[in-house]
């Protein structure tokens, strides 16, 4: 009885302690100025919850440790089952039901806030922006596909104007942050669902660098070793064991995401992981070596085979970017600026290799006027006028032949 007392009050005292570091102030690291974060004040108020439960559980078991004993043969799985079969039964029904209707809720939520219909499947679960693109798909005319991260995301309203005067619809499914992995997973969606494409335009570099700020031996192909592609190739590759069904409802999605931005944020994070927001400045070192080469070759063979099967036209102009401005604080998100650019050029050197598989543009003349870039690689307004002229005359070259 003595020493079960003292592991009750053992297990008080590390109830107590996880209380303490668990307090946001101490695990929360405020993310820089130039990176935008969504609700951190209800993350915080998320873990001082879960804070305030681990000191209320820890003074119980620390100051009354009989009155748990007490309580402890309750637990017996044997007993609880004998004396309250019919409790546990009603219990798990209304877990179930709770999770039922936490799981409409939360759909309902999540089609109103990115314009999905209530029965969105899980690939428009991890990219909304399919959905829309398969509602405003047209056979008419020439479709062409846009495939990158946010300089094509931010080009596309202007090459949409541009290629209204040549009959272009321009199909927009670049993001802010995506790499050439999302590209990949996206375009296969398309395909599956029929839509049918005369161009791709793919245009990565420096997203995919980010993924280097990781010693080696954590390094994945399939870019797992960052949470966020750990959900996405969940839902996917399809090959995943049934126990991860779960994150692919919207409960489990936003619990694993919450998840993922909390972690990303603390002090603890490991170093087999790249976190959430932006690189850990004690892991940048290792994006010296550009272990995403590899990762980006397979990705853009992947999409060439795709689009040749698709008999689509595969356009991949060289990412254009402004060196003189590497040193700028926005270039932090991806990592070191040397090690930034030296990804840039590597990703470039790979376009290069590859070239006989699809057509390329040449966007050197851009990469040295200093004026049209806001910093490494965005583009000012003028300078996404330039980047669109040589998109829309190398559609207006290969259309004529």
């Amino acid at each position: 009885m003595r020493f079960t007392k003292i592991i009750v009050k053992l297990t008080g005292f590390i109830f107590i302690l996880l209380a303490i570091i668990c307090n946001p102030f101490f695990i929360i690291k405020q993310p820089p100025s130039f990176v935008k974060f969504d609700n951190l004040i209800y993350i915080k108020v998320f873990i001082v919850f879960d804070e305030l439960l681990f000191f209320a559980l820890g003074i119980v078991w620390f100051f009354k440790p009989e009155r748990v004993i007490s309580k402890i043969k309750y637990l017996n799985p044997l007993f609880l089952y004998r004396e309250k079969k019919r409790e546990l039964t009603l219990l798990l029904i209304s877990c179930i039901v709770c999770l039922i209707i936490l799981e409409l809720f939360s759909r309902m939520l999540f089609a109103n806030a990115n314009r999905l219909p209530f029965m969105y499947s899980a690939e428009e679960m991890i990219y909304p922006a399919l959905y829309n693109l398969k509602q405003n798909y047209t056979d008419e005319g020439v479709n062409i596909l846009l495939l990158g991260g946010s300089v094509l995301f931010e080009n596309s309203k202007i090459l949409k104007e541009m290629g209204r005067r040549h009959a272009f619809n321009f199909y927009n499914a670049a993001y802010i942050a995506h790499t050439t992995l999302d590209s990949l997973y996206k375009y296969k969606y398309l395909i599956k669902n029929k839509l049918k494409f005369d161009y791709v335009i793919f245009y990565h570099g420096i997203n995919d660098v980010r993924l280097n700020n990781i010693p080696s031996k954590f390094y994945r192909d399939d870019y797992s070793h960052y949470y966020y592609y750990k959900l996405i190739n969940i839902v996917f590759k399809y090959n995943e064991p049934k126990s991860a069904l779960f994150l692919k409802s919207t409960l489990g999605y936003n619990f694993y995401n919450l998840f993922c931005r909390v972690y990303s944020l603390t002090r603890f994070r490991k170093m087999k992981f790249v976190p959430y927001d932006i690189p850990v400045p004690e892991l940048t070192q290792y994006g010296c070596e550009i272990k995403s080469a590899k990762s980006f070759r397979k990705n853009l063979n992947k999409i060439a085979m795709l689009s040749k099967k698709e008999k689509a036209v595969l356009i991949v102009p060289y990412f254009a970017f402004q060196q003189s401005l590497a040193n700028a604080d926005m270039t932090n998100i991806w990592g070191n600026p040397e090690n930034v650019v030296k990804g840039i050029i590597r990703h470039n050197e790979i376009i290069s290799e590859t070239q006989g598989r699809f057509v390329t543009i040449n966007t050197k003349a851009i990469s040295v006027d200093r004026p049209i870039f806001t910093d490494i690689c965005h583009f000012t307004i003028q300078g996404q006028k330039k980047f669109g002229e040589l998109i829309i005359n190398k559609l207006l070259s290969l259309s004529n032949h």
